[in-house]
């Protein structure tokens, strides 16, 4: 027998009072504790609540408010009416966490199994990353003018390239995480202690260039003894407060385009990151590692491709030779 979910709302006397939460609402609800316990990021999770919640609002205006109205015709006809101007990408995120919180229902018993299948996965089509050659990232660090905000754009760029550091977790450094010159059997290194995706505490490492240009901003950070992240806006409306993501991307957008760069950003950075190591000679376990990404075909996406490119000789200029 179907476990049955008991729905309160407070009785009201007067017609504009709270409106009642739907079954649908409330399981969303449970499926995001339920989220919550094992330990998904604040992020993952506004995320997951974002698609769950434009979901039941699509539902409700269909008259779908309780487990029982939803119907794999229902949810095909949803699927195939996401956005059109999304991303591939994007779609095949939407439909994923919907799904997952499907699957979470039938696992409870609250819906009969199968119904996430109704639900298909867009394909993503595989498409060349974006990553900086040596040449642009030097352009970059040119274009870092002898300023304190010119200061900080250096430290952040070379950190990036050096670590493979999220956007967010670059935001979320502090000065007291930045470990310089610590003594290892063969030598010494520069790391930070980071917390990535799931939870996990992993050092992130940066070299001698890199160390540099961080001690450069420390003391220019000086100044600002009170806030303790490492990256500080200097601009806009929140002057001297913690660099956010979005403060970040548009950081390295304009910076991308006083130098002349295109498609800068956290993201093609971080690929720069796994490209440079593949280069060096990294083997692509060490860079999934180094990177601390989960799959390994994520890393193999972004340098397959350049390491072609590297390998090719042209036919036609051999045969001019």
């Amino acid at each position: 027998m179907k476990p049955q979910l008991q729905i309160i709302s407070k009785p009201t006397a007067a017609r504009s009072g709270p409106k009642p939460v739907s079954e649908i609402e409330l399981t969303i609800k449970e499926y995001l504790l339920t989220k919550r316990q094992e330990q998904c990021t604040a992020g993952t999770l506004e995320k997951y609540a974002f698609r769950l919640d434009s979901l039941a609002a699509w539902l409700a205006e269909r008259g779908a408010s309780d487990l029982a109205d939803i119907s794999k015709l229902l949810l095909r006809e949803w699927g195939a009416t996401l956005d059109p101007t999304w991303q591939p990408a994007t779609m095949r995120h939407a439909v994923t966490i919907v799904r997952g919180w499907l699957n979470w229902c039938a696992a409870e018993g609250l819906i009969e199994a199968g119904l996430a299948a109704a639900l298909r996965v867009p394909k993503v089509k595989s498409r060349v990353q974006r990553t900086l050659s040596d040449e642009e990232i030097q352009k970059l660090l040119d274009a870092c003018a002898d300023t304190p905000a010119g200061s900080r754009d250096a430290a952040i760029v070379s950190l990036m390239v050096d670590s493979g550091l999220r956007a967010s977790e670059v935001c979320r450094v502090k000065e007291s995480d930045l470990i310089f010159d610590f003594p290892l059997k063969k030598k010494k290194v520069n790391f930070i202690p980071t917390i990535g995706k799931g939870g996990n505490e992993e050092p992130v490492y940066f070299g001698n260039e890199t160390a540099g240009r961080l001690r450069a901003w420390l003391r220019v950070r000086e100044a600002w003894p009170g806030v303790k992240n490492l990256f500080v806006s200097l601009g806009g409306n929140t002057p001297r407060q913690p660099l956010g993501r979005n403060g970040l991307g548009a950081l390295l957008e304009r910076l991308g385009k006083s130098a002349g760069v295109p498609g800068v950003s956290p993201h093609s950075l971080r690929r720069t990151f796994a490209v440079l190591l593949d280069d060096s000679g990294h083997t692509t376990r060490q860079i999934q590692a180094l990177g601390r990404w989960s799959d390994i075909r994520m890393v193999e996406r972004y340098t397959a491709a350049m390491r072609v490119g590297n390998n090719y000789h042209a036919p036609m200029d051999r045969l001019e030779k």
